[in-house]
């Protein structure tokens, strides 16, 4: 089968209800954290403010439906502002971590913001970080957005790419390309990302 690392969006009214359930069935858990941003207005759940971020019971409230036992990876959603301060950074990621306990848990970094200081705090915090291409392409055009990714020249650097959980076709898909290009691809879970072996 396809190695896949389930991706939930913190702070919807369903991010719950789909941790518990991915929970029962033993997978890998990655969330998504949406954090302030200049540009970007969600319907559903709250984007993590900067103000929030620095008062203990409010990051708290944030942060309740993260269970320490089921979270491999962690990644910023939009961030353009949450991402440049660095001691609102510094505060999530310090109950992340105290969150999480002795496991190791992932920060992966896909803003594609220059001036973006997640990847370098997670580092001088001692998480297992790195930064990633990232690429959610809609449905029906999954494959093709597969085979460009893989393509593109980006070198010494791991790849993500979303997929529809009831997109049938995209991971019979991504069932042939592995087979076709086992020497030059490896499809792995979050878990197993490689920092100092990076997979294309």
């Amino acid at each position: 089968g396809v190695p896949l690392t389930f991706g939930v969006t913190l702070g919807r009214s369903d991010t719950g209800a789909i941790s518990e359930k991915l929970r029962e069935y033993g997978e890998e858990l990655y969330l998504a954290v949406p954090l302030e941003d200049e540009n970007v207005e969600i319907a559903d759940g709250s984007l993590l403010t900067i103000s929030d971020a620095l008062n203990p019971e409010k990051l708290d409230e944030y942060l309740k439906d993260i269970d320490a036992e089921s979270v491999q990876g962690i990644s910023p959603l939009y961030c353009s502002r949450f991402c440049k301060n660095v001691p609102a950074l510094r505060a999530l990621l310090t109950a992340l971590k105290e969150k999480n306990g002795e496991r190791e848990l992932t920060l992966i970094d896909a803003d594609p913001h220059e001036e973006s200081s997640f990847y370098q705090t997670g580092r001088i915090m001692n998480f297992r970080t790195f930064r990633a291409f990232f690429t959610a392409p809609e449905k029906h055009n999954f494959c093709s957005a597969l085979k460009s990714f893989l393509a593109a020249g980006k070198e010494n650097a791991s790849r993500i790419m979303a997929v529809d959980a009831a997109d049938a076709d995209a991971f019979e898909c991504v069932k042939d390309l592995r087979r076709r290009q086992a020497g030059s691809a490896d499809f792995v879970k979050v878990s197993q990302m490689s920092v100092t072996n990076p997979f294309r």
